[in-house]
């Protein structure tokens, strides 16, 4: 008996070894690759794999941004940027949804003088913020996606 290869076998090992020409956002599917060429030329590489979660990295003109994508859920449950000339589109990492909750917490939340890291939570979703320009960095990460087990101040 002939055994066949499926297409989507086919276009998932391609996918697993090679550059994308986008990625998903926070709380986003690994399938769901979003379009960040509209806005940016940018494409995501799979730098690292552990037991529990891949990391992709996008360079920017504006920052190095890091994507954490659990292996069980196949969700970007993180995502930290560093290198940062200016700030990241937040819109587009975070997506839609936690990027419109994070601007009305941040209204809300005072300012603190000095480089002091900004630290806004609201819901499940953590949105950390450091820096002055040319060298701003961040994370975000939305702590129902982290996989069990997994202390997330340990992934940089």
């Amino acid at each position: 008996m002939k055994q066949h290869v499926g297409v989507g076998t086919i276009l998932w090992a391609a996918l697993s070894f090679t550059t994308l020409p986008a990625f998903a956002s926070l709380g986003g599917s690994l399938a769901t690759v979003n379009d960040d060429a509209t806005t940016e030329s940018v494409t995501a590489t799979k730098t690292a794999s552990f037991a529990l979660y891949d990391v992709y990295q996008i360079k920017t003109a504006k920052a190095e941004v890091r994507e954490f994508v659990s292996n069980d859920k196949a969700q970007v449950f993180a995502v930290i940027w560093t290198k940062g000339k200016g700030h990241i589109d937040l819109k587009q990492y975070l997506g839609q949804t936690n990027f419109k909750a994070y601007m009305q917490a941040e209204r809300k939340t005072p300012v603190k003088p000095g480089r002091l890291p900004r630290r806004i939570e609201v819901g499940n979703l953590t949105v950390i913020t450091a820096g002055h320009m040319n060298s701003v960095t961040g994370k975000a990460y939305i702590s129902d996606l982290v996989p069990p087990g997994l202390d997330i101040n340990t992934i940089q």
